[in-house]
């Protein structure tokens, strides 16, 4: 009993200790406390203006952004090239370009993706001054942003037209093939019909002009064509033997 009763009073007397040094504890423990998070939040600021500072020079930052403008220029250019409504564009162009839009809605998204990040790095850590630097990177997102999203509607207006196209060009084909064969069948069949009628006229006809001619040319045991050669024979013959023209006594008085 008596050791329970000097313990208890040793416990009275430690909180009694407690009660009194506390306050002063919690006073010195923020006052430390304090002076760790000032450090610490000036610490944090450092980082972070130095982390500003590294992407306003960082030239990996600059080369993605100015590579995506150049990118998208030449997209541009390349879209204007191909017009899909132009009536005289043949269908094996219109295929490939239709091949190519495909591919380069597949490299937009790859190229918005890209922008994502440069944009949300830049959202993150962009400079507090107003530098030339910063507007000119400003510019250029902005840029960018819109260019992006204004191609990304033409490519996807270009494909749905030229998907219309080609299928309104198949299915004008396939209407158009059945009709023609029709149509050659229906002409050749008219002609076999209008031949199995005239052919039979026709030789009639020739044979009436035949018998026509029989009739027309006379009958004669000679051939005209030796007569007439004989009798010409015969007054030239002496021209023949008189070259210098026949004798006197033969020249009429």
């Amino acid at each position: 009993m008596k050791e329970l009763e000097a313990q208890a009073k040793q416990l009275k007397d430690l909180e009694r200790v407690f009660s009194h040094y506390e306050p002063t504890m919690l006073k010195v423990g923020l006052q430390d406390q304090r002076t760790d998070w000032s450090r610490a939040c000036s610490a944090l600021h450092r980082w972070d203006t130095c982390l500003r500072r590294k992407l306003l020079c960082c030239q990996e930052f600059h080369q993605s952004l100015d590579s995506l403008l150049l990118w998208l220029a030449h997209t541009e250019s390349w879209c204007h090239a191909v017009d899909v409504k132009h009536l005289q564009t043949s269908d094996e162009a219109l295929r490939l370009h239709d091949n190519t839009l495909m591919a380069l809605q597949e490299e937009l998204r790859g190229q918005q993706s890209q922008h994502t990040s440069l944009w949300t790095l830049w959202s993150l850590l962009r400079p507090r001054d107003t530098a030339e630097d910063q507007q000119d990177v400003q510019e250029k997102l902005h840029v960018t942003s819109n260019k992006l999203k204004q191609l990304r509607k033409r490519v996807e207006q270009d494909h749905h037209n030229l998907q219309q196209r080609l299928e309104s060009e198949a299915a004008n084909s396939s209407l158009t093939g059945p009709c023609s064969a029709r149509e050659t069948r229906g002409t050749s069949s008219f002609f076999c019909r209008l031949l199995r009628v005239v052919l039979p006229l026709q030789l009639l006809l020739l044979l009436l002009l035949l018998l026509l001619l029989h009739c027309l040319i006379p009958l004669s045991d000679r051939d005209p064509s030796c007569s007439v050669a004989n009798n010409f024979a015969h007054s030239f013959y002496p021209m023949l033997h008189y070259t210098n023209g026949p004798p006197a006594h033969m020249t009429p008085p």
